[in-house]
C-alpha cells in the first residue's frame, strides 16, 4: 500500500520530467564498466556491487531536462575526487569536498553524514525546515532536497 504510493509517485514524477535515458549514457557512459550514469557535466555514479534498487537523487542544476543517478542499498561516499574507492557520486564542482559526505541506503532508511566539508551538508524537509549538518547526520525522507555545497538533488525513494 505505503510502497505502491510510493512507486507511483516516482512514475508520476518521471512523467512530469519526462525521464528518459540521456544519449551521452548510450554512448559515453556504459562503455566504462564501473560508471553507472555520467552526466554532461561529468558528475557520475558508480556502485561497487548491484543492490536493491531504493530511489533516486533528482538534480535540474547543469541540465534544465533533469539528470537522476540511481540509489541502491548500501554505503555511497559523496566526492570531488574520482579515484575514491567503493560506492561514489562524484560531483565535479569546487564547492564539493573531497570527501565530502556519506549516504547510508537501506530499504527503508537513508541516512546523510556529513564528514565535516568546507561548504557544508543542508537538508530542507518537505515542510520547509531546514537542516544545516556539519560532522552531523541527518535520516533522508522522500521529497527532501540535499544539498552538497552548491549541488542541490532531490530526493526520490521508492
Amino acid at each position: 500500500p505505503e510502497s505502491q504510493d510510493n512507486i507511483n509517485q516516482i512514475e508520476n514524477f518521471q512523467e512530469e520530467i519526462s525521464v528518459s535515458e540521456p544519449t551521452h549514457l548510450a554512448t559515453g557512459a556504459q562503455s566504462h564498466k564501473s560508471k553507472d550514469f555520467s552526466t554532461e557535466s561529468g558528475d557520475f555514479i558508480r556502485w561497487s556491487k548491484t543492490t536493491p534498487l531504493t530511489g533516486f537523487l533528482v538534480s535540474f542544476q547543469d541540465n534544465p531536462e533533469g539528470d537522476y543517478f540511481v540509489l541502491r542499498a548500501g554505503r555511497l561516499i559523496v566526492s570531488s575526487d574520482d579515484s575514491a574507492k567503493g560506492s561514489l557520486l562524484f560531483l565535479k564542482d569546487e564547492t564539493v569536498s573531497p570527501m565530502h559526505a556519506i549516504i547510508r541506503v537501506a530499504e527503508k532508511n537513508v541516512m546523510i553524514l556529513d564528514q565535516l566539508s568546507e561548504n557544508g551538508t543542508s537538508v530542507k524537509r518537505v515542510d520547509g525546515e531546514q537542516l544545516e549538518l556539519s560532522g552531523d547526520k541527518a535520516n533522508l525522507e522522500n521529497g527532501d532536497e540535499i544539498s552538497f555545497g552548491d549541488k542541490t538533488f532531490k530526493v526520490c525513494l521508492l
